[in-house]
Protein backbone atom coordinates (compact mmCIF):
# COMPACT_ATOMS: atom_id res chain seq x y z
CA UNK A 1 0.00 0.00 0.00
CA UNK A 2 0.98 3.26 -1.09
CA UNK A 3 0.54 6.46 0.90
CA UNK A 4 0.64 9.75 -0.97
CA UNK A 5 2.54 12.67 -0.05
CA UNK A 6 -0.01 15.01 2.78
CA UNK A 7 0.19 17.79 0.47
CA UNK A 8 -0.85 16.90 -2.99
CA UNK A 9 -4.16 17.29 -2.46
CA UNK A 10 -3.73 20.53 -1.58
CA UNK A 11 -1.66 21.73 -4.75
CA UNK A 12 -3.80 20.77 -7.16
CA UNK A 13 -6.87 22.95 -5.31
CA UNK A 14 -4.51 25.29 -5.27
CA UNK A 15 -3.33 24.92 -8.88
CA UNK A 16 -7.48 24.55 -9.95
CA UNK A 17 -7.72 27.75 -8.20
CA UNK A 18 -4.95 29.75 -10.01
CA UNK A 19 -6.31 28.39 -13.31
CA UNK A 20 -9.87 29.56 -12.31
CA UNK A 21 -8.68 32.94 -11.20
CA UNK A 22 -6.86 33.41 -14.54
CA UNK A 23 -9.78 32.46 -16.70
CA UNK A 24 -12.08 34.76 -14.85
CA UNK A 25 -9.39 37.84 -15.21
CA UNK A 26 -9.14 37.13 -18.98
CA UNK A 27 -13.14 36.58 -18.85
CA UNK A 28 -13.15 40.54 -17.24
CA UNK A 29 -10.93 41.99 -19.52
CA UNK A 30 -13.17 40.84 -22.78
CA UNK A 31 -16.13 41.92 -21.53
CA UNK A 32 -14.51 45.18 -19.99
CA UNK A 33 -13.23 45.78 -23.76
CA UNK A 34 -16.50 44.91 -25.27
CA UNK A 35 -18.45 46.75 -22.96
CA UNK A 36 -15.70 49.74 -23.97
CA UNK A 37 -16.58 48.96 -27.80
CA UNK A 38 -20.17 49.13 -27.42
CA UNK A 39 -20.05 52.62 -26.03
CA UNK A 40 -18.15 54.00 -28.43
CA UNK A 41 -20.25 52.49 -31.25
CA UNK A 42 -23.32 54.00 -29.04
CA UNK A 43 -21.66 57.56 -28.82
CA UNK A 44 -20.60 57.32 -32.82
CA UNK A 45 -24.35 56.18 -33.40
CA UNK A 46 -25.59 58.84 -31.51
CA UNK A 47 -23.72 61.47 -33.24
CA UNK A 48 -24.04 60.35 -36.17
CA UNK A 49 -27.99 60.78 -35.82
CA UNK A 50 -27.84 63.96 -34.69
CA UNK A 51 -25.64 64.86 -37.47
CA UNK A 52 -28.94 63.50 -39.64
CA UNK A 53 -31.75 65.10 -37.59
CA UNK A 54 -30.01 68.79 -38.00
CA UNK A 55 -29.75 68.03 -41.47
CA UNK A 56 -33.47 67.38 -42.01
CA UNK A 57 -34.52 69.89 -39.74
CA UNK A 58 -32.27 72.59 -41.94
CA UNK A 59 -33.39 71.31 -44.93
CA UNK A 60 -37.05 71.39 -43.80
CA UNK A 61 -36.42 75.41 -42.74
CA UNK A 62 -34.90 75.67 -46.19
CA UNK A 63 -38.25 74.54 -48.09
CA UNK A 64 -40.54 75.87 -45.82
CA UNK A 65 -39.41 79.26 -44.54
CA UNK A 66 -38.13 82.07 -46.24
CA UNK A 67 -34.74 83.68 -46.98
CA UNK A 68 -34.07 87.28 -46.45
CA UNK A 69 -30.84 89.26 -46.80
CA UNK A 70 -29.50 88.17 -43.54
CA UNK A 71 -29.90 84.66 -44.12
CA UNK A 72 -32.92 81.53 -43.67
CA UNK A 73 -35.15 82.63 -41.49
CA UNK A 74 -36.63 80.31 -38.68
CA UNK A 75 -40.01 81.13 -38.46
CA UNK A 76 -42.65 83.21 -40.74
CA UNK A 77 -44.09 84.69 -37.20
CA UNK A 78 -43.13 88.26 -38.08
CA UNK A 79 -41.86 90.19 -41.47
CA UNK A 80 -40.78 93.78 -41.51
CA UNK A 81 -43.16 96.50 -43.29
CA UNK A 82 -44.16 100.19 -42.99
CA UNK A 83 -45.17 99.76 -39.77
CA UNK A 84 -42.32 97.78 -38.31
CA UNK A 85 -42.37 94.11 -37.15
CA UNK A 86 -45.62 92.82 -37.60
CA UNK A 87 -47.71 89.72 -37.52
CA UNK A 88 -47.13 87.87 -41.08
CA UNK A 89 -50.61 86.40 -42.19
CA UNK A 90 -50.42 84.23 -45.33
CA UNK A 91 -51.88 86.24 -48.17
CA UNK A 92 -51.77 89.61 -46.49
CA UNK A 93 -48.99 91.30 -48.14
CA UNK A 94 -45.38 89.87 -50.07
CA UNK A 95 -42.73 89.32 -47.42
CA UNK A 96 -39.81 91.83 -46.97
CA UNK A 97 -36.60 90.50 -47.76
CA UNK A 98 -35.34 92.70 -45.00
CA UNK A 99 -33.08 90.61 -42.29
CA UNK A 100 -35.30 90.23 -38.96
CA UNK A 101 -32.39 89.20 -36.80
CA UNK A 102 -33.30 85.51 -36.47
CA UNK A 103 -32.04 84.29 -39.38
CA UNK A 104 -29.76 81.57 -39.81
CA UNK A 105 -26.41 83.24 -41.78
CA UNK A 106 -25.50 81.75 -44.63
CA UNK A 107 -22.05 82.85 -44.64
CA UNK A 108 -20.26 79.85 -42.84
CA UNK A 109 -20.66 80.89 -39.16
CA UNK A 110 -21.19 78.02 -36.89
CA UNK A 111 -25.02 77.17 -35.00
CA UNK A 112 -25.33 74.70 -32.33
CA UNK A 113 -27.70 71.64 -34.45
CA UNK A 114 -29.37 68.82 -32.49
CA UNK A 115 -27.38 67.13 -29.76
CA UNK A 116 -23.74 67.84 -29.90
CA UNK A 117 -23.55 68.72 -33.64
CA UNK A 118 -22.08 71.95 -34.99
CA UNK A 119 -22.96 72.71 -38.31
CA UNK A 120 -22.24 75.82 -40.90
CA UNK A 121 -24.31 76.31 -43.94
CA UNK A 122 -22.47 78.26 -47.10
CA UNK A 123 -24.98 79.50 -50.03
CA UNK A 124 -23.16 79.91 -53.75
CA UNK A 125 -23.14 84.09 -53.06
CA UNK A 126 -20.34 83.51 -50.31
CA UNK A 127 -17.88 82.36 -52.41
CA UNK A 128 -15.57 83.77 -54.62
CA UNK A 129 -14.17 81.74 -58.14
CA UNK A 130 -10.58 82.16 -58.62
CA UNK A 131 -10.49 81.30 -62.35
CA UNK A 132 -13.32 84.01 -63.26
CA UNK A 133 -13.24 86.76 -60.32
CA UNK A 134 -12.07 90.33 -61.34
CA UNK A 135 -8.27 90.67 -59.97
CA UNK A 136 -8.72 93.29 -57.81
CA UNK A 137 -10.95 90.87 -55.90
CA UNK A 138 -8.67 88.14 -55.53
CA UNK A 139 -6.36 90.55 -54.08
CA UNK A 140 -8.20 91.77 -51.71
CA UNK A 141 -9.34 88.40 -50.52
CA UNK A 142 -5.91 87.00 -50.35
CA UNK A 143 -4.88 90.19 -48.66
CA UNK A 144 -7.61 89.31 -46.03
CA UNK A 145 -6.31 85.91 -46.03
CA UNK A 146 -2.59 86.84 -45.17
CA UNK A 147 -1.53 84.92 -48.73
CA UNK A 148 1.20 86.81 -50.91
CA UNK A 149 -0.69 86.84 -54.62
CA UNK A 150 2.52 86.14 -56.19
CA UNK A 151 2.84 82.79 -54.29
CA UNK A 152 2.52 79.36 -56.45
Amino acid sequence: MTRRAPGFVLLLVLAALVVLSLLAAAIAANVERAVADQARANAQFQASLDAESTRATFLYLAVSRRQTFGGQTIDDAVVVSNGGIVPWQPGSEVPSYTPLGNEIRLDGSPYRGVGSTVFAVQDERGKISINFSDRRMLDFWLALLRLDAAAP
